[in-house]
């Protein structure tokens, strides 16, 4: 199970999944997609893509595989960097508002 913190800015508080992107390792970029981050889930697609049509013949898959495992590791992690970037604040621990 992720650990979610939660975020705040200007009245808007939003709880972010940080750690490893289990949704992400099994469905690729549309988790990305379906958050509304566009950027990042454009940048996973076009790159499964590629590696699948220049590794398929050499490495039978398991070149995307590898892709889908470091796009799992570090997405959250981009995810909740847009997120800062845009303003948003950590709230303390157990602070619900």
């Amino acid at each position: 199970m992720a650990t979610i913190r939660r975020y705040k800015k200007e009245g808007i508080t939003v709880s972010l999944p940080i750690g490893f992107s289990w949704t992400s390792l099994f469905f690729g970029p549309f988790p990305a997609l379906f958050r509304g981050d566009i950027k990042w889930g454009a940048i996973q697609l076009v790159v499964h893509i590629l590696v699948a049509f220049l590794t398929l013949g050499i490495t039978l898959g398991i070149g995307n595989f590898i892709c889908w495992v470091v796009f799992a590791a570090i997405y959250n992690g981009r995810y909740e960097r847009d997120f800062l970037l845009q303003g948003f604040k950590p709230l303390p621990d157990g602070v619900n508002r």
